[in-house]
Parts: structure tokens; C-alpha cells; sequence
């Protein structure tokens, strides 16, 4: 088994017609780059963007919000597991 890079704490799942589905994660431990891969339960996903959320304080960008924009995900899945901590893992 891989051990994890990163990990955060899902604080909110939300859908963008036709992009895919966006994970408001905070309490990030470590780095969290575009490619990295989520496993949530059997499936994987890749991270595709990084948006910084409530950026307009910079004393809050270590602890702030980011949304991670991934493809091919369940969302109602991803809705029972806020407040739980996600690994995330090296790009394949």
C-alpha cells in the first residue's frame, strides 16, 4: 500500500455542469499538486485544478480553503464523508 503525500479535511463537495465535482478541503498537511490521485473507498480519482478559496487574506493561506476540481467521482459518496480526513498520493 502507498503512503499517502498529503492529506485535508473535506469541508464541502459541489458539482460544475460538465467540468466534475469540486472538494472544499482545509487542514492541508503537506502539498497537493494537479495529478495527484484521491482514492475515496474502491475509486480513484485524479486532482485536474486547484483553486485557493478566501484568498483575499494572505495570513490565512496556509490554513484557507482550497477546492480541488477531480473527474469521475460519486458525489453523494463524496457528501457522506465531510469532516473526515482524504489522502492524497503521488501521480501515477
Amino acid at each position: 500500500m502507498a503512503t499517502p503525500k498529503a492529506s485535508a479535511v473535506l469541508r464541502d463537495v459541489f458539482r460544475l455542469t460538465n467540468r466534475g465535482t469540486v472538494l472544499v478541503v482545509g487542514g492541508i498537511e503537506g502539498v497537493i499538486n494537479i495529478g495527484d490521485r484521491l482514492e475515496v473507498e474502491t475509486r480513484e480519482s485524479h486532482i485536474i485544478g486547484i483553486e485557493m478559496i478566501d484568498f483575499s487574506d494572505p495570513k490565512k493561506t496556509a490554513n484557507g480553503n482550497v477546492g480541488l476540481l477531480i473527474h469521475d467521482t460519486d458525489y453523494e459518496n463524496l457528501r457522506a464523508l465531510i469532516g473526515q480526513t482524504l489522502s492524497f498520493f503521488e501521480k501515477a
